[in-house]
């Protein structure tokens, strides 16, 4: 019937359901149907009814609602019911408009909150409830306009739900007055508000753990799981040192009552964080959510079965990454290639890209850098343009060993080469400390210019350097080629430094050079440690040691 009535009837029972829909628990009068009643009208009929005298609108008013009261034909019941000048919705009307999401008009909350505060010091209960609704409805400044009044006046649950309000609602939050009026809330033994200033207090920059770990306690004591677990993770992950008997006791009280997240949490506890790791009960209490479908802990199974046990179950392991795979868990998938791809014999790799793809596409940066490598390093014939595409995906958020497998990719794997951009690449990687990419960006620097400026060697002998003094021994041996054969004049002694550096590491070319070096002209102490480092490369088969180590033996006699 409502569907179906003219505009001017629909409008006054929309406003009559809206009433009601605020959490106002008293019909509405005729003359605050009036006031709002235009509001809710097809714009031409709201301007006729500004223009109609105070007379004309009551009585077209009463026209409407008495159609409105009238039983609707075959039942009993009526859109409307009258009260002498006081009108009421069926509640069916009211839920069927919440149900489609219909919003309540702005003007509907504002006299709602207006009718509910005439009466606060009556009922407060109707205040706080218009408050709540408001919060859920998204009206978040009618609101606070009903919750801060009420809360003023020490009402404990208005005092928690306008923290609510101001602390998860708002953009931006107001952190302060939220934590003011939690703490009212929770000093009065709300628990939920002990536990959301738990929550506030531990998010603040820098967080007062103090504090969270008080009122978390407050809440944990009195049965709440949350708290149980945000004290927990508290107690394992932001103390210095971490108490972990602590912790466990938080974790167990809540896993003990079924609580999925906290099961997850004491057996990630008990394998990774415990010394030595309790790693039955870790996957005791880890198969438990893990079977109810949490998808964290069914990750975490299966980095226990594969990382934790000896020989590991992969077979278990796999099943485990696959249910929380299958749930959209990035990690999972990832774990899940790298099982299929490198623990299995033989791989699947097929599969493995699936999930690496599955994984990479939800931005997941380890799994675009892995996949890039196994398109390029393990797929036959390599896929260059997809690897280069994964590869550029995690580069672009700053990874270093993509931003060196790319530039390696540009160098090495195309045809041409496209130097400018692979030397943006390992610039990149080398700027944040990656040793490889220092090592090769000072290789192109002196091959990518034939012949090399000044400024190209310069930059290549910084970037040696680098990688030098981190012992990158190929690193070290170019620095010493540089230097002694490069450089104009050559700088022997620091050659000799890096060649010496690299020599004793075990780098073959580098003990032939350093014999060279130490051969050319030098005195007898020098002439033993040539003959040295030449017989250490002559008898790791390095084609020129054995030449050069003859002529100096000859040289000698």
């Amino acid at each position: 019937k409502l569907e179906n009535a003219a505009a001017p009837m629909r409008a006054l029972v929309e406003v009559v359901v809206d009433w009601q829909r605020t959490g106002i628990p008293d019909v509405i009068t005729e003359a605050q149907a009036l006031e709002l009643w235009a509001a809710y009208l097809p714009r031409r009929d709201a301007a006729t009814v500004r223009g109609l005298s105070t007379k004309k609108v009551k009585h077209w008013l009463t026209t409407v609602r008495t159609e409105a009261c009238k039983p609707i034909p075959g039942t009993a019941a009526s859109l409307l019911t009258s009260t002498g000048t006081a009108l009421r919705a069926e509640d069916l009307l009211a839920h069927e408009r919440t149900s489609r999401g219909l919003r309540i008009r702005p003007v509907v909350w504002d006299a709602a909150v207006d009718h509910a505060l005439d009466a606060l010091d009556i009922t407060p209960d109707i205040v706080g409830l218009v408050g709540y609704n408001a919060v859920t409805a998204g009206q978040y400044v009618v609101a606070r306009r009903a919750l801060q009044p009420l809360a003023e006046t020490g009402n404990s649950v208005a005092q928690f739900n306008l923290g609510v309000l101001l602390a998860t609602r708002l953009d931006p939050p107001e952190l302060d007055l939220a934590r003011h009026w939690y703490t009212a809330a929770a000093e009065a033994g709300i628990v939920d508000a002990q536990y959301n200033l738990g929550v506030l207090l531990g998010t603040l920059d820098p967080p007062d753990l103090e504090d969270a770990r008080r009122w978390y306690t407050a809440a944990a004591q009195a049965g709440h799981p949350s708290a149980q677990i945000n004290l927990g993770i508290l107690l394992a992950n932001q103390l210095d040192p971490p108490e972990l008997d602590e912790a466990q006791h938080w974790f167990t009280t809540a896993a003990e009552s079924g609580d999925t997240k906290a099961q997850d949490n004491l057996g990630v506890l008990l394998a990774t964080a415990l010394d030595p790791p309790e790693v039955d009960v870790a996957r005791r209490w880890l198969t438990a959510a893990a079977e109810a479908g949490h998808t964290d802990a069914q990750y975490h199974l299966g980095l226990l079965l594969t990382d934790l046990l000896h020989p590991p179950e992969l077979d278990e392991a796999r099943r485990w990454y696959t249910a929380a795979a299958n749930a959209g868990h990035t990690d999972a998938q990832f774990n899940l290639g790298i099982l299929l791809a490198t623990q299995l014999d033989p791989p699947e790799l097929d599969e493995a890209r699936r999930w690496f793809t599955a994984a990479a596409s939800a931005r997941h940066i380890p799994a675009q850098y892995v996949l890039g490598a196994l398109l390029l390093s393990r797929w036959d014939p390599p896929q260059l343009q997809e690897a280069r595409r994964w590869f550029t995906a995690a580069a672009t958020t700053g990874h270093t060993d993509a931003q060196y497998a790319l530039a390696g990719l540009l160098t090495a794997g195309l045809d041409p080469p496209e130097v400018a951009e692979a030397r943006q690449w390992y610039t990149a990687a080398a700027e944040a400390g990656h040793t490889n990419a220092q090592y090769h960006l000072g290789a192109l620097l002196i091959t990518g210019v034939n012949p090399p400026e000044l400024d190209e060697l310069r930059e290549a002998r910084r970037w040696f350097t680098a990688a030098a003094n981190a012992g990158h021994t190929d690193a070290q041996y170019n620095l010493g080629v540089l230097l002694a054969s490069v450089l104009d004049p050559p700088e022997f002694d620091e050659a000799r430094h890096w060649f010496t550096a690299a020599a004793q590491a075990g780098n073959i070319p580098a003990q032939y050079n350093l014999g060279v070096v130490l051969a050319a002209g030098l005195d007898s102490p020098e002439f033993d440690e040539a003959r040295h480092w030449l017989t250490a490369a002559a008898e790791a088969g390095h084609p020129l040691a054995r030449e050069a180590l003859e002529r100096l033996l000859g040289a000698d006699e």
